[in-house]
């Protein structure tokens, strides 16, 4: 059974996140507004050597103090915006000194603003740090608004660094709803307006949004190179907010290619900093990108106590709009689990969560989803009519791997009713979209699935083919229930062709990797495949000594 889980971007929440106030020592995490102030009290008392610290201790938040000091000067209503304006100019100093002149150039341009340009940045912060709560809270089109508002202000004005972070946070908010042709042309001007300004760490970020719509459109290759490259630069400025997600998006396309140990290990080291930082919605994304590992191995209840966790995130901080997410993934455990019905009832509320928040490419997932439910429920004609629907809607846009889905689908009803050449013509544009798009996972179980239509036709050497070309690409994966099933369904082939030496070799190999893992439902497969075998070879002793052995089996299973 193929599943698609398209997880949100890992980069949601770069920005202005608040932090507990903590002491700035060399350990600190400090948020940019208490870096700014822990400068100004620096520079108040003359303390430049602590000045010095901060800065190197922290570069990326370098442009940003100095903005924050401004709107500190600003905003004082005392009058005395003196302490504020001489911080931020240390500020600017010290940055280029250490070879960092943005600082100093936002400082510039800020202080040479005229009274009616400066009130108009002033509301132009207003309106940037909503837009940016707003995407935190992923409330879509509130950031929209504020941050298009914003972006009118500072092109008034001439403030291009902050243009650029806001135009940035734009393409952001339109990647994390699907609209990838308008977060692209958002994302292209913030990186030419940063490539501008010197503003090379948020130009990294800005890379790793396109990096996303990279990997979306099937080009994983080019997005891990993109994401690895913005993660050094992201750990060489101890940025460990921008660190945890490039390394949550790393582990989404690993999960893609195959690599789910890999995944798990980035992902684990990804829930640590967002567990440090109070991310609640990292978190919750973490729990719900592990617990999709866990289920792919078979490890069900594992599963189901991260999706516990990450509901438990989502309900204490009140982050509806992950609900949907939640809901597909929950979606798939209980289909794996055979609870094919409840699992459609799952998808329609993911459907109403997503829809709700604008997210295009998640309604088609649930969509889909939703008709492998009815699929497997028996609502046959139904299914069809709903992937028939999918794929129109998609086929002339490169979403591969929803096109992918759509066509597994129609292969698997094509299947149901019998009609074996459509199924075949279905699984091979299935496996023409995995494979251009380096789905290794994907591309096994089309593989698997052309086989086992084959085997339905008559064309025994084309189904045994197929199926050591699945299971070769399970075993570079790692991927040991797959590994598993696939030997058994080899085995069988093996035996329809009358190679029952080498059917028998598999079946007993799956056996002993079963009895080694306590794997009873293997086990009582793989000694039903073995008795087969035996007995379509003539060895009615041994098959009736293994029909036993079954027996016995399902009797301790049962203790």
């Amino acid at each position: 059974m193929r599943f698609l889980i398209l997880p949100l971007p890992g980069a949601l929440l770069l920005g202005a996140l608040v932090l507990p106030c903590m002491v700035p020592d060399a350990g600190a995490v400090l948020s940019k507004t208490e870096m700014a102030r822990a400068v100004r009290g620096a520079a108040e008392t003359g303390d430049t050597a602590a000045v010095d610290s901060l800065i190197s201790l922290y570069p990326t938040y370098s442009p940003d103090v100095v903005a924050l000091l401004h709107r500190f000067a600003f905003d004082d209503t005392a009058g005395a915006p003196g302490p504020y304006r001489a911080a931020a100019a240390l500020t600017a100093e010290r940055a280029r000194a250490g070879g960092d002149s943005l600082p100093a150039r936002v400082h510039a341009t800020i202080t040479a603003f005229d009274e009616h340009a400066l009130a108009s940045w002033r509301d132009a912060e207003r309106l940037y740090l909503a837009g940016v709560r707003a995407l935190q809270g992923l409330a879509y089109d509130d950031a929209d608004t504020a941050l298009d508002s914003a972006i009118t202000l500072y092109r008034a004005i001439g403030e291009r660094y902050r243009l650029g972070l806001a135009v940035s946070y734009r393409g952001l908010s339109a990647l994390n709803r699907g609209l990838f042709d308008e977060a692209e042309a958002f994302l292209i001007e913030a990186s030419g307006i940063q490539q501008q300004t010197g503003d090379a760490y948020n130009r990294a970020a800005t890379l790793a949004y396109r990096a996303q719509i990279l990997e979306f459109l099937g080009r994983y290759g080019d997005a891990l190179a993109q994401y690895e490259e913005s993660l050094a630069l992201f750990r060489s400025r101890r940025a460990h907010q921008d660190i945890a997600e490039t390394l949550h998006s790393i582990a989404n396309v690993m999960t893609t290619r195959g690599d789910f140990r890999g995944a798990d290990d980035q992902l684990a080291l990804s829930e640590a900093l967002y567990d440090t930082l109070g991310n609640a919605v990292g978190l919750a994304l973490t729990q719900i990108a592990r617990g999709d590992l866990a289920r792919r191995f078979g490890e069900f209840e594992a599963a189901e106590k991260r999706y516990e966790s990450a509901e438990r995130e989502i309900r204490e901080n009140d982050l509806e709009p992950l609900a949907g997410t939640l809901w597909i993934a929950r979606g798939i455990l209980l289909q794996m689990l055979g609870d094919h019905r409840t699992a459609a009832r799952y998808y329609e509320e993911a459907i109403s969560s997503e829809r709700a928040i604008g997210d295009t490419l998640s309604v088609l997932l649930a969509t889909l989803n939703r008709a492998r439910a009815l699929l497997e429920a028996g609502e046959r004609n139904r299914a069809a009519e709903i992937a028939e629907g999918v794929l129109g809607d998609v086929d002339a846009r490169p979403y591969p791997s929803i096109q992918r889905l759509a066509s597994e689908t129609l292969g698997d009803y094509s299947v149901r009713t019998n009609d074996l050449k459509r199924a075949v013509i279905s699984f091979e544009r299935a496996l023409e979209n995995a494979r251009a798009s380096g789905e290794s996972e994907a591309e096994a179980d089309n593989r698997m699935a052309l086989a086992l239509v084959h085997q339905k036709m008559g064309a025994t050497d084309a189904s045994i083919e197929g199926l050591e070309q699945a299971l070769a690409l399970f075993k570079e994966m790692g991927h040991l229930p797959a590994v598993l099933e696939t030997k058994l369904e080899l085995a069988d082939a093996l035996r329809l062709a009358g190679d029952y030496d080498r059917a028998r070799s598999e079946a007993r190999e799956t056996l002993e990797t079963a009895r080694f893992y306590d794997d009873w439902i293997t086990q009582s497969k793989a000694l039903f495949s073995i008795a087969s075998i035996d007995y379509e070879a003539g060895r009615l002793e041994e098959s009736g000594a293994r029909l036993r052995g079954l027996d016995s089996l399902e009797y301790a299973s049962q203790l």
